[in-house]
C-alpha cells in the first residue's frame, strides 16, 4: 500500500506517493491519489525540503530515494534526460540521437510523457525540470508555455 502527501510549490501542489523506502510516483497540480493509497501528511519530508529549496533557487540536483520503473527504451530516454545540464533545453530529436535511435523521435516523446506527471519517479527535480525542457523541445523552435515555463523560469521571492 502506498502512502501519499501533497507538497505546495510555486507551480501548485505536487502529489508524491511511495512506500516506506522510496518515492514511486509524482504528479503535478490537480492530481488525485489512487483509491487504495493512504494519505500521510508526514510522509516524504526530505522531498518537501528539497522541492522548496529548488524553487527558492538554492538547489539544482535532488538526492532522494526513488524507485524508477519502465522499459529498457524508457530507461535509456530517462537516463539521457538526466544528462541535460541544469538550465538548458534540448529537443526530442537530440535525445533520440544520443540514445542511438535517431528515428525514434516520437517514441522519445512518449517515453518522456511516461516519465512526466504520472510515472514512477527517477530523480524528482531532474524530472520536473527536464520534463519542462522537453515540453519546450517538442519542436526545434522551443517555447514551453504554462507549467513548463514556471518550472524552468522559477524565481526566488
Amino acid at each position: 500500500m502506498l502512502r501519499y502527501t501533497y507538497i505546495d510549490t510555486p507551480i501548485g501542489s505536487i502529489l508524491i506517493a511511495g512506500d516506506s523506502s522510496s518515492i514511486i510516483e509524482t504528479y503535478f497540480a490537480g492530481a488525485k491519489p489512487k483509491p487504495d493509497w493512504i494519505r500521510d501528511d508526514e510522509a516524504f519530508p526530505e522531498a518537501a525540503t528539497q522541492l522548496r529549496a529548488y524553487f527558492a533557487g538554492k538547489l539544482q540536483a535532488f538526492d532522494l530515494p526513488l524507485a524508477p520503473g519502465g522499459t529498457e527504451f524508457q530507461q535509456a530516454v530517462w537516463s539521457a534526460l538526466q544528462r541535460i545540464p541544469y538550465g538548458e533545453t534540448t529537443t526530442y530529436s537530440t535525445i533520440a540521437e544520443r540514445i542511438g535511435r535517431p528515428a525514434a523521435v516520437r517514441a522519445v516523446g512518449a517515453a518522456n510523457g511516461a516519465n512526466s506527471s504520472r510515472d514512477r519517479s527517477e530523480r524528482i527535480a531532474d524530472r520536473f525540470r527536464r520534463r519542462a525542457r522537453c515540453e519546450a523541445a517538442t519542436s526545434r523552435a522551443g517555447g514551453a508555455g504554462g507549467r513548463a515555463d514556471a518550472v524552468l523560469n522559477h524565481r526566488s521571492a
